[in-house]
């Protein structure tokens, strides 16, 4: 509404009154914070001489349920293949429930938080996710995917409004013709001075199957220890219950006996590392701690001899 220097307006809902002097002339209304129902919004105009114009609408506020469905429960993946992964979980119990929006990401867990009233459609990008599925159904097939890849999942409730769920959360890999390999150790194959209390770890090519895993795992000279596991099953853990002996090679296999989630079993792999010298073998002593310190005099006169 344009008016005339000195013209005053007042934007007026019921009892609600504001008075603006200046341009540009604005007024937000929040309409949660009134009950639903018809509404009027009257904006009345003063010139200097205390006439007045006025200009309304009417408004129907409708606010709603304010209340989201709680979130869905057993959310997990039931089925891999190379192209497809299978969702299940269950709805909660909410009589307004109208179903789930389900958001993939390939990098980590999807990031998209829904708004109360928005809607969305499968296919289409939020922030850095996709919408792959908007239904009342209990269970998902989301395909196209590529192989032996991991893909991430966020399953949020919604009800008639909507208002959101908090998200449920779930990932997994799919397979691949290509069986499983080792990527890299810790330590590295050959490596020496290794320290006496190193921790083994193993990373593999997928998420595997961490009993059989377990159970293909071997060192020599054995050596008794505690296995857990990280990056979501692809880094395998082997804690020793003391520490390493000095100054001796040990050598880790994985059998054939490993495999990943869907079975399909890797090659043996072995890789060897050589401990760390004692304290005792550096401070000389007798049997291989003697040796050690006759070799350093040997090393010493010989170095003394050249110098000379």
């Amino acid at each position: 509404m344009a008016g005339s220097r000195g013209t005053r307006f007042i934007p007026v809902i019921r009892n609600c009154w504001k008075m603006t002097t200046w341009g540009p002339y604005e007024f937000n209304w929040t309409s949660t914070t009134f009950s639903d129902g018809w509404h009027t919004i009257m904006a009345r105009a003063y010139d200097d001489e205390n006439a007045w114009s006025d200009y309304s609408i009417n408004v129907n506020v409708y606010n709603g349920d304010m209340n989201p469905p709680g979130p869905v429960t057993g959310l997990q993946v039931t089925n891999r293949a190379e192209t497809t992964l299978l969702l299940e979980w269950k709805n909660p119990n909410d009589s307004d429930l109208q179903g789930v929006v389900i958001f993939r990401n390939g990098t980590g867990p999807p990031t998209y938080t829904p708004s109360r009233g928005e809607n969305f459609f499968a296919g289409s990008t939020y922030g850095t996710d996709l919408c792959v599925y908007v239904g009342s159904g209990k269970d998902f097939m989301d395909g196209g995917l590529a192989m032996s890849s991991p893909y991430y999942y966020a399953v949020n409730a919604r009800d008639a409004w909507p208002n959101y769920s908090p998200a449920a959360y779930t990932d997994a890999w799919t397979t691949g013709f290509v069986t499983p390999w080792v990527e890299w150790t810790d330590p590295w194959n050959d490596e020496m001075n290794v320290p006496l209390n190193r921790q083994v770890r193993v990373k593999f090519s997928e998420p595997m199957d961490e009993w059989a895993t377990e159970n293909a795992f071997s060192i020599s000279p054995w050596v008794d220890g505690n296995f857990w596991w990280e990056e979501h099953g692809r880094t395998l853990v082997f804690e020793p219950q003391g520490d390493f002996e000095a100054d001796k090679w040990y050598w880790v296999t994985i059998g054939s006996g490993a495999k990943d989630l869907v079975g399909q079993a890797m090659a043996n792999y072995s890789f060897g590392f050589r401990t760390q010298l004692g304290a005792g073998i550096l401070g000389g002593g007798c049997g291989s701690a003697g040796a050690a310190s006759a070799l350093l005099v040997v090393l010493a006169l010989a170095l003394r001899r050249k110098r000379s």
